[in-house]
């Protein structure tokens, strides 16, 4: 008889995971950009080659997409963006300064 082992797999889903690679669009349907990450309460977009951090509470997922629903400062989102991208991708791609 196979002993049963005592380890169970577990796998932990974060909700926010199902944000991830949608393209957010306005409320007029242009494209925005695309959701790549989320860091916090912040949803970090990649729009051409620019990254922007935008509130969770400004976007909302509708069928497949995430439509933009708040207002954003986007002079912010992008500086914060940039930011992000520095710390992250420049890490990971071993690249100095941003």
């Amino acid at each position: 008889m196979p002993k049963k082992s005592s380890r169970q797999s577990v796998e932990y889903t974060d909700p926010r995971d199902e944000l991830l690679s949608l393209f957010i669009k306005s409320d007029n349907g242009e494209v925005i950009g695309e959701s790549i990450g989320v860091e916090g309460e912040m949803l970090v977009v990649k729009s051409g080659e620019r990254f922007y951090l935008l509130p969770l509470s400004a976007v909302k997922k509708e069928e497949g997409e995430l439509l933009l629903v708040g207002q954003v400062d986007w002079e912010r989102a992008q500086r914060e963006g940039e930011s992000w991208r520095s710390r992250e991708l420049d890490y990971l791609w071993g690249e100095e300064g941003g």
